[in-house]
């Protein structure tokens, strides 16, 4: 049984692995490729295990204070002072990550779909969207996740498969991008991409205890991991890494590309949904990270 006021496992994997999946509509498979070429699928792969290594020690550390958010572990283990400025940082960087990912995917939609609509208006409609699901709270937040976490990976799922025609195998090689060296280095950081995860440590309160917390953290991670490294070899089988570089926003991108006849196209208009949706919860997760308490 749930208790009032918390929400479980399920939930907590579907409110985090959408966050970061959501930025697969983003900018950052094209990076990720310029920087490792053919082998992006394997930088993301590898980052993703990096990050379930330092997501262990996190569980550690959250294993030693029960019951507490990742801002009173702060305060329990530097003091109250430190540990709110400590918080402080946390909570600025998730400011940061929110305001860069609302220019971004306001920047896609008027590129792609809204052109003529004044940027004030998507910033604004974005930024209401987000405050109201702030002010009906985190659990509000959790059951919108729950209700479009399966719709937005058929989407994801739907694309791959309608793209079919696009792939090939030969556009795949060299097999090991530019050279294994380059690979985990570029590895080791883009284990930032993961940093979503940490969400979980800010809400920790509002999980059925630590073995949740930790259940919910790897399963998101393993989904997300998964997601997005068949995404991304798909994605380069579709362009090959020489064009792929230079695509603005990966599977819409590939959304759009989708052609069988001329009843049959333009359906990336469908996906936008999903696109959005996906978006607008990962602008609020990190909005409503000010309304962590004990700051």
């Amino acid at each position: 049984m749930i208790k009032e006021g918390k929400f479980g496992t399920y939930e907590a994997v579907c409110l985090t692995s959408i966050t970061i999946i959501s930025k697969l509509f983003f900018g950052n498979i094209s990076g990720l490729i310029t920087e490792s070429g053919t082998a992006a699928w394997q930088v993301t792969g590898i980052a993703c295990l990096i990050s379930m290594f330092f997501f262990f020690i996190i569980c550690k550390l959250m294993e030693r204070f029960p019951g507490q958010n990742i801002i009173e572990v702060f305060q329990q283990v530097f003091g109250r002072f430190a540990g709110s400025f400590i918080g402080v940082l946390y909570t600025g960087y998730a400011a940061f990550y929110a305001s860069s990912s609302l220019r971004e995917i306001v920047e896609m939609i008027k590129s792609y779909n809204l052109p003529y609509t004044p940027i004030e208006i998507l910033i604004g409609s974005m930024l209401l969207t987000a405050a109201v699901m702030c002010y009906k709270g985190l659990e509000c937040l959790t059951r919108v996740s729950v209700i479009f976490f399966v719709p937005i990976i058929m989407g994801m799922v739907l694309i791959l498969i309608l793209a079919i025609p696009s792939y090939d195998i030969m556009l795949f090689r060299p097999l090991w991008g530019y050279g294994i060296g380059n690979t985990l280095y570029h590895s080791i950081f883009r284990s930032s991409g993961y940093t979503e995860v940490l969400l979980l440590a800010a809400i920790a309160e509002s999980l059925q205890g630590t073995n949740q917390f930790r259940k919910a953290g790897f399963i998101s991670l393993a989904i997300s991991g998964i997601s997005s490294s068949i995404s991304i070899f798909l994605y380069t089988l579709a362009y090959g890494y020489s064009l792929a570089e230079e695509k603005t926003s990966g599977l819409f991108e590939l959304a759009r590309d989708i052609y069988f006849n001329r009843f049959f196209q333009r359906v990336e208009s469908i996906f936008l949904f999903a696109w959005v949706i996906s978006s607008a919860i990962n602008i609020t997760v990190f909005i409503s990270f000010y309304s962590v308490p004990h700051l």
